[in-house]
């Protein structure tokens, strides 16, 4: 049998574990809810290591900006 050091130490590693579990899944819905809201702004997020290339520029839906009929292009400098 194991001594009482040992048994202290297993359960607390169990804890451990458990409590990691439960943070890793209040995270996850955390990341979903500001997910959502972002995405309702026309953003996303994405995890760091994602499949996914990163996008530039303005967010998908928004249109773009265009000058009115008569104007001048703008000039860049």
């Amino acid at each position: 049998m194991m001594d009482a050091k040992s048994e202290a130490l297993l359960k607390s590693l169990e804890d451990l574990l458990l409590e990691k579990r439960v943070v890793g899944k209040k995270e996850r819905k955390l990341v979903q809810s500001l997910n959502s809201a972002l995405r309702k702004m026309g953003y996303v997020v994405l995890p760091i290591h994602s499949a996914e290339p990163a996008r530039l520029g303005r967010p998908p839906g928004r249109p773009r900006k265009r000058r009115g009929p008569g104007r001048p292009p703008k000039v860049r400098t």
